[in-house]
């Protein structure tokens, strides 16, 4: 019922048990092809594999066999074989076994889920910086400990944001060639019957399908997989921070930000509902369970896993399927964030001036001492609030400040505009490390 919500359609299909079977059929079309470049089998043979692959086979007769086969490769072979004419039917699948052909499916798939995925993170990272960019200098409440604590610029958070979607994409950018390792060792990884042209074969394979060589098949060594795994993992870590932050600034409390379509209210219609930082929110308390499954998965027995290969079928497209689709959603609510600014000044006077207390003691710690001065700021503070004061007044009409402050000097302490730090420095940074990036993925 919430897939049309959680997924997006384009690694959905991908993902799906189609979408392996696909990926499978197209491992066997390429195998045939890169052992008839090679001499093994005849070119004749490989031919008809490949039209039978292209043709297709009944999906849902296969994946209903796979139960019973204990993989869903059994019934693929068989029912592409049967498509064969005699003479080439024997060159199927040659030396090959089936956990060759579904991890490379799997490489596949995730290949073909990261192409989708780039442009709504490419759209991400570019609304990111129309954000940091349109407000490097709206101040608002940086908070700790969800308390108000010193005044940040609303640029500032973005870029927090921005930087870390950068390193996402980056880990992502990189993952093709890091992880996604075609596989073919037959029976027990040692490519028995191929000699000597095991390494062309493989090599020839992996380039028919763009997918990278490994030194040796890696059947019972998963970490490649996981490695994988985990850079979509951290993508949504990364988007449900972001996520988490927007819905707080979208509460009514709050109101500092809003999502242009945001969801309403079967019963009351005043609602409006962070909908789609909900789906990332979702996806970063269902991530770490899957990962935890696929990290439990990787002490395979032997030279195959039994029960750990077969964890990662439903945990991985779980895990990628709801990366992409907190990915577009938080895409889109990038793009049309709707910022308030006088919500942002109007909650940062709502502490009649503590913000600046930390200010304000610094101003005083020359002549001072720093704990003297904390001690002394801290004593206003308490007055601040239990009179409903405003601090800056106290300070103003404070014998002790008013002999250590000139009227400008206490201005400043309570200007926010003036106690923003090295926060233009880091965003230019920031929105440097975007554009060679973005000219670099060109």
């Amino acid at each position: 019922m919430l897939d049309p919500q959680f997924l997006v359609p384009a690694t959905a299909a991908i993902l799906s048990p189609a979408g392996r079977v696909a990926r499978m059929l197209r491992f066997e079309a390429a195998l045939a092809e890169a052992q008839a470049e090679t001499g093994l089998i005849p070119e004749r043979a490989a031919r008809a594999i490949a039209a039978a692959a292209a043709e297709g086979i009944d999906t849902a007769a296969v994946l209903e066999a796979a139960g019973a086969a204990g993989n869903p490769a059994i019934p693929l072979v068989k029912a592409l074989g049967a498509k064969l004419p005699p003479e080439a039917a024997p060159f199927l699948h040659y030396a090959a076994t089936s956990q060759d052909v579904i991890d490379s499916a799997v490489m596949l798939q995730l290949a073909d889920c990261w192409a989708a995925m780039r442009i709504d993170l490419d759209a991400l990272a570019a609304a990111l910086v129309d954000l940091v960019q349109g407000h490097r200098r709206t101040v608002m409440a940086g908070r700790t400990l969800g308390q108000q604590a010193m005044p940040i610029t609303f640029g500032h958070k973005a870029a927090m944001w921005l930087d870390a979607v950068l390193r996402a994409r980056t880990r992502l950018r990189t993952m093709p060639a890091e992880c996604l390792m075609v596989q073919y060792g037959g029976a027990v990884g040692t490519q028995a019957g191929l000699d000597p042209r095991a390494e062309a074969i493989v090599a020839a394979l992996a380039r028919r399908l763009g997918l990278g060589v490994p030194s040796v098949p890696w059947h019972g060594a998963r970490d490649r997989l996981v490695d994988a795994a985990s850079r979509f993992a951290l993508l949504i870590g990364t988007l449900g921070k972001i996520a988490a932050d927007i819905a707080l600034l979208m509460q009514t409390e709050i109101g500092e930000a809003q999502e242009a379509e945001a969801g309403g209210s079967s019963a009351m219609p005043h609602k409006r509902n962070p909908v789609r930082p909900l789906i990332a929110l979702a996806a970063s308390k269902a991530a770490p369970g899957l990962m935890a499954t696929l990290y439990g998965a990787m002490a395979q027995e032997h030279e195959r896993g039994l029960g750990g290969w077969h964890a990662e079928w439903t945990a991985l497209p779980a895990l990628v399927g709801m990366a992409h689709g907190a990915l577009a959603g938080m895409a889109k609510t990038a793009r049309s964030l709707r910022v308030d600014p006088d919500a942002m000044a109007r909650n940062l006077a709502a502490t009649r001036g503590l913000l600046s207390a930390e200010a304000l003691a610094q101003a005083l710690a020359p002549a001072l001492g720093k704990l003297a001065a904390h001690a002394h700021v801290e004593a206003l503070c308490r007055r601040a609030v239990t009179e409903s004061r405003d601090l800056k007044s106290l300070a103003a009409a404070d014998p002790l400040a008013a002999k250590h402050l000139a009227p400008a000097a206490l201005e400043a302490a309570f200007d926010p505009a003036q106690r923003l730090g090295r926060s233009e420095a880091m965003i230019d940074r920031v929105l440097a490390e975007a554009k060679r990036t973005r000219d670099h993925d060109g």
